[in-house]
C-alpha cells in the first residue's frame, strides 16, 4: 500500500489539536470564539460573524472550523465569504448522513448530477423559481447535460424526486430564515408538461409457482431460503433480508424473527410459522451452525466471504428469474414487461404477502402491522389487482329474482325507452341539414 500523503503519528502530534469554536452574542449580532493552532501554538481568536441570525452564525462557525482544519485562509476571510447553494447543500446533506437518513445517498446523487452544475455556484438567496423551473423543464424535455452529455428525458417520478431534493434543501434554508422564500415551492410538476405514465404493477408468483421453484433440486438453496423468508416473515424488503443475523431468527429454536425494518427504523418481532422453521434449520445447519451475530445470508465468494452483504444496491431479481426458468416457471408476465405489468423481482414477495393477507380477509389494521406499513394508502398500493372474487356477504340477496317473468306493462316501458333512444336529440337535430 502506498504511504504517500499519509500522516505519521509524530506529524499529527506536531500539528496539534483540531480547531474548535463557539458562539457568543455581540452588540451587532453574533460572534465566534475560535481556538486555532499557529506554528504549533494554540491561540484564541474572536471574529465578528456579521449576522443576527443564530442559524446563519452556527453555519459560519462550522465553516470557520472546517477551514481551520484544512489550513485555509484566516477566520475573517472565511466569515465574510457568502453562502452558496452548493455550500449549504453540502452541509445539509452531511447532517442527513450523520443522522443515518437512508435517502441521503440518493439525495446527494441527485444534487451532484443535476442541481450542482446548474445552481451550485449561485448565492443561496439569489436562486429564483425560474432557475428551478428551467432545469426541471430541461430534464423533462431531455435537454439537460449530465457529465457533459445530453441525458434522456426524466420520467414524472424521477422529476418528483429531483424536485423533492431541492425543495427539502431550500425549505430548510427558508425555515432557518436564510432566504426570504423557498423558490422551489412556486414550481409544480403539473406545469412542466411531464406525462403521467400509467401505473404498472410488479408481477407476483402464485403459491403453485413458488412451490415449484422450492421443490426443484437444481435451484440454489440460498435463493429458496431468501424467497421463503421474504414471502412469509412480514414481507421483508431485500435490505431487511440481507441485514438479518442468526440472533434475529432466534437460532437454533427459530420461534421468533426480529424483522429489521431498516426503511422505517423500527424493528418488529414476528412469530416464525411452524412450516418455515425446518427450512431455516436446514439453512443454519448447511452453514455449519454459525454464531448468533453472523449474517444469515453472507457473502459466499471472494475476499469478503462470510461477511455481511452490502445493504444498498444488492438486487436478487436476475437470480430469482433464472431460478424460476430453471424450475420451469416461465409465465410471460414474470420475465417480460407488458402493457400493464413489470417483471417479477425480489420485492414482489412483499406484494404477494400483502395480497395474500387481503385474500385471507385479514383486517386492514392487522395487515398493516404484519407488513410494517404505517400508512393505509401505501399498504393498499401493495395489494395486487389480482383479487377479483366478490365475497357473497358483500352482495344483495337476489334469490328468487327472475327477469324472464316480467309483467307486460314493464315490457311496454322498455319499448317506449327504446323509441326515445332512437330519436335524435335537440343538439343532434340542429346539426342535421335542412330538408
Amino acid at each position: 500500500m502506498s504511504t504517500k500523503n499519509v500522516e505519521t503519528p509524530t506529524e499529527k502530534s506536531k500539528r496539534g489539536p483540531k480547531p474548535t469554536g463557539g458562539l457568543f452574542p455581540t452588540a451587532k449580532g453574533w460572534g465566534a470564539r475560535l481556538w486555532v493552532v499557529v506554528d504549533g501554538e494554540r491561540i484564541r481568536q474572536r471574529v465578528d460573524l456579521g449576522t443576527t441570525n443564530r442559524a446563519v452564525a452556527k453555519r459560519k462557525l462550522a465553516r470557520l472550523v472546517a477551514a481551520g482544519e484544512a489550513g485555509q485562509p484566516g477566520p475573517a476571510a472565511n466569515a465574510a465569504a457568502p453562502e452558496t447553494a452548493d455550500g449549504y447543500a453540502a452541509a445539509w446533506l452531511g447532517e442527513r448522513e450523520a443522522r443515518g437518513v437512508r435517502s441521503a445517498v440518493d439525495e446527494r446523487r441527485w444534487w451532484a448530477r443535476y442541481w450542482a452544475p446548474a445552481i451550485g455556484p449561485m448565492l443561496l438567496g439569489a436562486v429564483k423559481p425560474s432557475d428551478i423551473r428551467g432545469l426541471l423543464e430541461d430534464c423533462a424535455a431531455g435537454r439537460a447535460l449530465v457529465d457533459g452529455k445530453p441525458h434522456e428525458p426524466l420520467k414524472r417520478l424521477s422529476l418528483a424526486n429531483l424536485r423533492g431534493v431541492a425543495n427539502r434543501i431550500f425549505g430548510r434554508a427558508w425555515r432557518d430564515e436564510l432566504i426570504p422564500e423557498n423558490p422551489v415551492a412556486r414550481v409544480r410538476l403539473a406545469d412542466l408538461g411531464a406525462r403521467r405514465e400509467p401505473r404498472r404493477e410488479r408481477a407476483i408468483l402464485t403459491n403453485a409457482e413458488l412451490h415449484a421453484m422450492l421443490m426443484h433440486p437444481g435451484v440454489d438453496l440460498e435463493v429458496k431460503v431468501m424467497s421463503v423468508v421474504a414471502r412469509t416473515l412480514g414481507g421483508m424488503r431485500s435490505g431487511d433480508v440481507t441485514a438479518l443475523t442468526w440472533a434475529d431468527l432466534d437460532a437454533p429454536a427459530f420461534g421468533t424473527c426480529r424483522v429489521p425494518r431498516r426503511k422505517a427504523g423500527r424493528p418488529q418481532v414476528l412469530e416464525v410459522p411452524v412450516t418455515v422453521r425446518p427450512i431455516l434449520a436446514a439453512w443454519w445447519a448447511a452453514q455449519g451452525s454459525p454464531a448468533p451475530e453472523a449474517p444469515v445470508f453472507p457473502v459466499r465468494r471472494g475476499k469478503r466471504a462470510g461477511a455481511p452483504r452490502v445493504q444498498r444496491g444488492t438486487s436478487y431479481a436476475k437470480r430469482l428469474r433464472r431460478a424460476l426458468l430453471l424450475a420451469g416457471v416461465d409465465r410471460h408476465e414474470l420475465h417480460h414487461e407488458t402493457k400493464h405489468t413489470r417483471p417479477v423481482e425480489f420485492h414482489s414477495f412483499r406484494r404477494a404477502f400483502a395480497t395474500a393477507l387481503a385474500t385471507a380477509d385479514v383486517s386492514l389494521q392487522k395487515a398493516q402491522i404484519l407488513t410494517g406499513h404505517s400508512d393505509a394508502r401505501v399498504h393498499m398500493g401493495y395489494v395486487a389487482s389480482t383479487i377479483r372474487d366478490v365475497p357473497p356477504a358483500a352482495l344483495p340477496s337476489l334469490e328468487g329474482v327472475n327477469l324472464a317473468k316480467a309483467r307486460p306493462g314493464s315490457l311496454k316501458i322498455l319499448s317506449h325507452l327504446r323509441d326515445l333512444n332512437s330519436r335524435p336529440a335537440v343538439y343532434e337535430t340542429a346539426a342535421l341539414p335542412l330538408s
